[in-house]
C-alpha cells in the first residue's frame, strides 16, 4: 500500500502567496493615479488586452498572452513608471444572462490567482447595460468618421430572404439554408 505523497512544501507556498497577494491588495501597487501635471517620457506605461468573450472559461492561452502584458508592466512598475492596467470583458453580440455575471466574477477571481496586476478599479463589461462603455464607442466612432478614418462603401454579401437580412458563415453552418442569394 502507496502512502500519501506530501504537499506540506506546496500548501507553504501557497501560504505564501496568499498573504503577498494580501499585501498587494492593502498597499494599492497595481492602482495607477492620474497626474495633475503631464508626465515625463518613460514615466507612464498603458497596457491593454483584447476582451475575452464571456462565453466559457479563461485558457491557457488567454494566460499565455496575459503573462507577456503582465510581465511588460511589472518591469516598468520597477523602473518607476506609473502604469494603467485597465481589463475588460465583452458579452457584445449574446444575451447577458445571471451566468454570465457570475462567471465574470470568477474570471476576476481566476486573474486575481493568476497574480494579474490589474487596477481593478477601471474593469468594466462591453455590454448594453453599461451605457458609459457604449457612449464612449459613439464618441470614438463619430471621432474617427469625422476624420476620414471610417468610409462607408459596398461590399458583396450573402443575403437571407428569409431574415432579411445578410448573413455570415457561421450563421450558415448551423441551419441549413436555402434560396440564398449574393448581392452587391
Amino acid at each position: 500500500m502507496e502512502t500519501g505523497k506530501s504537499f506540506v512544501r506546496r500548501d507553504k507556498l501557497l501560504e505564501i502567496e496568499a498573504k503577498v497577494r494580501v499585501s498587494w491588495e492593502q498597499s494599492c501597487v497595481f492602482k495607477a493615479e492620474s497626474n495633475v501635471t503631464r508626465p515625463k517620457p518613460g514615466k507612464i506605461f498603458v497596457g491593454t488586452f483584447p476582451f475575452p468573450f464571456m462565453n466559457g472559461t479563461l485558457r491557457l492561452g488567454h494566460a499565455f498572452s496575459l503573462s507577456k502584458l503582465e510581465f511588460a508592466s511589472a518591469y516598468h512598475r520597477l523602473r518607476g513608471a506609473n502604469v494603467l492596467l485597465p481589463f475588460a470583458f465583452t458579452v457584445l453580440g449574446c444575451p447577458l444572462r445571471l451566468a454570465q455575471i457570475n462567471l465574470f466574477k470568477k474570471f476576476i477571481e481566476d486573474l486575481k490567482a493568476f497574480g494579474f496586476g490589474c487596477d481593478w478599479r477601471r474593469t468594466f463589461i462591453t455590454a448594453d447595460i453599461n451605457p458609459f462603455y457604449n457612449s464612449f464607442i459613439r464618441w470614438q466612432m463619430r471621432k474617427l468618421k469625422d476624420m476620414g478614418k471610417i468610409v462607408k462603401d459596398l461590399r458583396y454579401a450573402v443575403y437571407s430572404p428569409l431574415d432579411g437580412q445578410p448573413c455570415a458563415d457561421h450563421d450558415r453552418a448551423l441551419v441549413k439554408v436555402c434560396n440564398l442569394k449574393i448581392i452587391p
